[in-house]
């Protein structure tokens, strides 16, 4: 349960919390469960906090500072998020879903690397520009989150949620995507250069001008993709061969006449 003197400074605004915690640096914030939903926060320092099980449903936490604080299994549906500091922060079984009469999480240009997003429910959620490097997200739901331009390098991802997600132009380099849901998602001019998708569902999913190089597409499930006719090629390699460290030139050789000036182009 919450620290009751931590939570009654809290609750009497932003400026009182951050000048009692700028007086006391060496006590970590206890806010473990506290009901917090609604309320102003933007601003502020929960840095290293305590705020498992916390209900900040519909909270403003603009511009926060949240870095290595432990969220896991707190409920921010309709959270304003935006900006807000969560490098290495636990955010394991998180819930954000949208429900009826509360708007999506929103997590713009917010700082998750290294966070641990373990089985977090992020259906939904605006995540434009957010940073995301080296993040845990296995088996985590992003379906229909909006991943536009955000940075994803070196992330997991393994068996992760991706259906209908918007992530056009996301950098997912040297991501592991093994075993994830990519079906119908934007993944138009997204960089994947590096990525494991082996045995990812990729079914009808937009990879029109995604960087493609020195992907592993082992096992999946490309049914339905969309490419252009130069990444066509490209991939139909991919599929035999997994990854471009091959000789992915010889077999385009071998079963597509005039390939070799094709394969070329595609590697340079």
């Amino acid at each position: 349960m919450a620290n009751k003197e931590h939570l009654e400074t809290l609750k009497s605004g932003v400026k009182p919390w951050n000048h009692w915690r700028g007086s006391n640096p060496s006590t970590k914030p206890n806010l473990n469960q506290a009901c917090l939903a609604g309320t102003n926060l933007a601003g502020c320092d929960l840095a290293g906090g305590d705020l498992r099980g916390a209900d900040l449903v519909n909270a403003d936490l603009k511009g926060g500072k949240l870095s290595a604080a432990n969220l896991e299994k707190a409920t921010l549906s309709g959270a304003d998020a935006r900006g807000v500091d969560l490098e290495n922060a636990c955010l394991r079984m998180l819930n954000s879903k949208p429900r009826l009469g509360v708007r999506r999480m929103t997590l713009e240009r917010a700082t998750l690397s290294r966070a641990d997003l373990t089985g977090a429910n992020l259906a939904e959620a605006d995540l434009r520009k957010a940073v995301l490097t080296g993040a845990d997200l296995t088996r985590a739901r992003l379906d229909k989150a909006d991943l536009r331009q955000a940075k994803l390098g070196r992330a997991t991802l393994v068996q992760t949620d991706l259906n209908l997600a918007k992530a056009s132009g996301a950098k997912f380099a040297g991501c592991d995507l093994t075993g994830a849901n990519l079906r119908g998602a934007d993944l138009r001019a997204a960089d994947l250069t590096g990525a494991n998708l082996e045995g990812a569902n990729l079914q009808l999913a937009d990879l029109k001008g995604a960087h493609l190089r020195g992907v592993n597409v082992k096992g999946a499930n490309l049914k339905g993709v969309r490419l252009s006719l130069r990444q066509r090629i490209y991939v139909t390699a991919l599929a035999t061969y997994h990854t471009l460290n091959t000789p992915v030139g010889e077999f385009l050789t071998k079963n597509q006449p005039g390939a070799a000036f094709r394969v070329k182009h595609l590697l340079s």
